[in-house]
């Protein structure tokens, strides 16, 4: 087995192009995980409007609340990868 070549015909793309790409790439995630955070909050509301209603337990509140707290653990730690992404790319500018 020889050495891997590159394709004559491979196509490097141009610095602002790598750029456009990745600002747009930080900006879906962005989308994503405020989407996620919405999806949370409405969780979060029908729950309390159950409780009132007597329709869910304060343990089911308890629970549905502990969910809540993973996923926004879980967005925090996202968002400060992006954070450094970011960082990077504007480092990559300069």
């Amino acid at each position: 087995m020889g050495l891997p070549e590159i394709p004559k015909d491979f196509h490097i793309p141009k610095r602002r192009d790598v750029v456009t790409l990745k600002l747009a790439g930080i900006a879906l995630m962005e989308q994503s995980l405020a989407n996620l955070l919405e999806t949370e909050v409405k969780i979060l509301r029908k729950t309390v409007k159950d409780v009132k209603c007597k329709k869910a337990s304060r343990k089911d509140l308890k629970k549905a609340n502990r969910k809540a707290e993973r996923v926004l653990r879980a967005i925090i730690a996202k968002e400060i990868l992006l954070l450094f992404e970011l960082e990077d790319t504007i480092d990559f500018l300069l």
